[in-house]
């Protein structure tokens, strides 16, 4: 990621400064709304059909006091919804268009911000068997889905007679990888996964069913790096904290609860041997097999925030057509400052 610095004024007054800025931002012209949107999480602003923006002179200087209101802070531009993937930056829609549009970043340097969805994690099956049970009825369920799909299109085949839209919409179906015989295959491939990782999730968490509070969290898995660091910290773990807990369960239960309460430290600590081994095993074939699959979803362009960052972009043009010339500068300003101090920071 190239990140375009500023170049401090020592010798320049501040008027001289924001006169430059000024008359650079004021050659931008506003560029038509474009709702076709393509595949842009993957793309800069230079590839996507978007409207190709002028640039900002990025390379302009500024002084710091120009950034400060009143208060001594620049004021926010709507909530935050994109994540800088190389800097602890977030930005909203805007600063996000006029970052790109002054040459500072590009929307591949950019990925959602979504803090719910980042706080809510998946924990799992409750245990291994209805994990198994779960996976199993969902992958019963999504072929039975595309089996169904081929009497309702040829239902519409039989009552069109030359209808270019139904032909349409048997050409889409046949494209769609999702679809048809394909969708069947798939949903069959994915069982296997779906099953192995519920599983191992079912093992990771049956120790909670008879008061185990030291069960690690899980790992979102998201590509193959996060599945093979699930798989390896899961295997890893699974026979520390198995083996361990036959002396520190007990340990523990005695000191709360005296004898009987060594006993039951005993009982979870010999339930975790056996159920957190049992997890990391599994998990070998469960996170690896998640991981990949997730890899190839997003490598066919298939991925979950996908609606959102095109959403997010189309927004952030609107805002951008209605924002005026200064809020342009001030965001921008504003977003190389940051930039600045991160790297102060970091260096």
């Amino acid at each position: 990621m190239k990140v375009e610095r500023s170049v401090p004024i020592d010798q320049r007054s501040q008027r001289s400064a924001t006169s430059s800025v000024v008359n650079a931002t004021s050659q931008i012209s506003t560029p038509p709304a474009n709702p076709a949107m393509q595949d842009l999480r993957h793309q800069s602003i230079r590839d996507s059909q978007l409207p190709a923006p002028e640039r900002f002179d990025a390379d302009l200087p500024f002084e710091r006091d120009e950034l400060l209101k009143p208060d001594g802070r620049v004021p926010p531009h709507g909530p935050k919804v994109w994540q800088v993937k190389e800097l602890p930056l977030k930005l909203s829609a805007l600063e996000a268009t006029v970052a790109v549009k002054g040459g500072v970043f590009t929307y591949d340097d950019f990925e959602v911000y979504n803090p719910a969805a980042n706080e809510k994690v998946d924990e799992g099956p409750a245990d291994p068997l209805s994990g198994a049970l779960s996976a199993t009825f969902g992958a019963v369920g999504t072929i039975a889905q595309r089996v169904g799909d081929y009497p309702l299109l040829l239902a519409k085949v039989l009552e069109a007679k030359e209808d270019d839209q139904v032909h349409k919409e048997v050409a889409e179906f046949a494209k769609d990888s999702n679809k048809g015989v394909t969708g069947i295959l798939g949903a069959g491939l994915k069982a296997p996964m779906d099953i192995t990782h519920n599983v191992a999730r079912g093992f990771h968490n049956l120790p909670k069913m008879y008061g185990d509070d030291t069960v690690r969290p899980l790992d979102k898995v998201t590509d193959v790096q996060s599945g093979l660091q699930a798989a390896g910290k899961s295997f890893g773990y699974g026979l520390w904290d198995g083996m361990s807990g036959l002396v520190t369960q007990p340990m523990k239960g005695a000191q709360e609860g005296g004898f009987m309460g060594g006993l039951m430290g005993f009982g979870k600590g010999l339930g975790g041997a056996v159920f957190k081994p049992a997890a990391g095993v599994v998990g070998l074939a469960g996170y690896v097999s998640k991981g990949i699959y997730e890899e190839v979803q997003i490598s066919r362009g298939l991925d979950e925030h996908k609606d959102e960052s095109e959403a997010q972009m189309v927004q952030g043009f609107k805002e951008w057509e209605q924002a005026s010339e200064e809020d342009r500068r001030q965001i921008l300003l504003s977003i190389k400052r940051q930039i600045e101090d991160l790297e102060t920071m970091e260096g």
